[in-house]
């Protein structure tokens, strides 16, 4: 697939405007919190996988929504709606977020988005907690080898 980007922190926007898909980690005290799943804990701490045809602009839509602006990012209203909502920050005293992406041409995007969540499924049992559905079948569960 090539190669991911270093994790960064999600203040930290990346210069790169081009298409890609995208991971977004959890970290207490600089180590990602272990997310427990259905089958296996997560102990990367992935909150999210996505693409975007442009990753700059999504993870700044992201952040927005983070941080309570009205920005179409679904995942990122999920997770102010939690710190909001829910004892996060009670629990987690240095929470911080990163990411990382994989630059991809534009027609890759949405089949490397969904090999990657497919994978994350087969080993946890369900999907990361920011993302929402399981996408449609564009790849072959039969096919699927996951690294």
């Amino acid at each position: 697939m090539g190669e991911w980007s270093k994790w960064r922190d999600i203040n930290e926007l990346p210069d790169y405007k081009g298409a890609g898909v995208y991971k977004i980690r959890i970290l207490n005290n600089n180590n990602p919190i272990v997310v427990n799943r259905f089958l296996a804990c997560d102990e990367e701490g992935i909150l999210q996988i996505g693409r975007s045809n442009n990753i700059n602009r999504r993870l700044k839509y992201f952040l927005g929504c983070i941080n309570g602006k009205d920005y179409s990012h679904a995942e990122g209203k999920k997770f102010h709606l939690i710190s909001e909502q829910s004892k996060i920050n009670e629990i987690y005293k240095d929470l911080k977020l990163q990411y990382s992406f994989l630059q991809t041409e534009e027609h890759e995007c949405e089949s490397k988005e969904e090999y990657l969540i497919k994978c994350y499924f087969k080993k946890h049992g369900e999907v990361p907690p920011l993302n929402n559905n399981l996408p449609d079948s564009l790849t072959n569960w039969e096919g699927l080898k996951c690294r």
